[in-house]
C-alpha cells in the first residue's frame, strides 16, 4: 500500500502555502521560502526547521500530494458499488482534480531539475514501485468488479484492462481542462463571472463533461467485452 511519509503539521501547512501560492497565479521560480512560510501562516525561520530550501519543500509536497492522491483514489474504488459505478467516481475524481490541483501539481513537477527527481526517487526508493504495484492492485480490483458483473470478458487481462482505461482517462482528462478553460478563458476575457448566454454554449460545463463520463463509460464497456 502507497503510505505517506509521517508529516508534521507545520509541513503540511507549508505544503498547502504553496498550492495556495501557485493558484493565485504566483510564478514557482520567483517563490521564496518567505512566501511560502507566509502563505502558510508561519515565519521564515520556522520554515527553516523542517526544510533547508524551497527546493526540498516543492520535492517533500510533490511526494505528499501524490501519495494523497492515490490513497484517496484507493478509498473510492475500493468502496464503489459496482464496476459503472468505479468509472464514474474516478472521473468525478479526475475533474474535482483538474478544477482544483491539477495544475499546482503538474507545475511543481515540472520545477524539478534532473538532481531534484534523482534525490525525489533515491531518498525514498520504495515510492516508484509502490505506486505502480498500487495501481496494479486498484487495476485488478477493478477488473475483477466487472468480470463478476459480466461486463468485462472473461479473457480480459489487466494489462489489457490498465490500457484501456488509462487512455480513455487520459482522452477524457484532456477534454475536461479544454472544457473548463474555455470557459475559464470568457470568464477572464469579459472579466465576468458569468459568461452570456450568447456566447455560452448550448450546454454548461457540467452538461458537456456528463455526456463525456456517459460516452467513456460506452467505450470502456464496448472495448473490454
Amino acid at each position: 500500500m502507497l503510505q505517506s511519509r509521517e508529516y508534521a503539521a507545520k509541513e503540511i501547512d507549508l505544503f498547502q502555502g504553496i498550492v495556495k501560492l501557485l493558484n493565485e497565479g504566483r510564478s514557482i521560480h520567483e517563490l521564496k521560502v518567505a512566501d511560502i512560510a507566509s502563505a502558510a501562516g508561519m515565519g521564515k525561520g520556522t520554515a527553516y526547521e523542517y526544510f533547508s530550501s524551497k527546493e526540498e519543500i516543492i520535492r517533500e509536497a510533490i511526494r505528499y500530494h501524490v501519495c494523497m492522491e492515490f490513497q484517496a483514489f484507493s478509498g473510492f474504488v475500493s468502496a464503489s458499488d459496482g464496476f459503472v459505478s468505479m468509472l464514474r467516481k474516478s472521473m468525478d475524481y479526475i475533474v474535482d482534480m483538474i478544477n482544483s490541483r491539477f495544475s499546482s501539481l503538474l507545475i511543481m513537477a515540472l520545477s524539478l531539475n534532473f538532481s531534484d527527481i534523482q534525490r525525489l526517487t533515491c531518498e525514498d526508493g520504495n515510492l516508484l514501485p509502490a505506486i505502480e504495484k498500487g495501481i496494479r492492485d486498484q487495476m485488478n480490483i477493478i477488473l475483477e468488479t466487472g468480470k463478476k458483473e459480466g461486463l468485462i470478458g472473461s479473457e480480459i487481462t489487466a494489462e489489457e484492462c490498465t490500457l484501456v482505461l488509462g487512455g480513455l482517462y487520459s482522452g477524457f482528462s484532456n477534454e475536461v481542462r479544454f472544457i473548463l478553460g474555455k470557459e475559464a478563458f470568457l470568464k477572464e476575457q469579459l472579466n465576468c463571472d458569468e459568461v452570456p448566454s450568447g456566447l455560452r454554449d448550448a450546454k454548461d460545463c457540467a452538461g458537456q463533461i456528463g455526456e463525456l463520463e456517459d460516452m467513456v463509460v460506452r467505450l470502456v464497456l464496448k472495448a473490454l467485452r
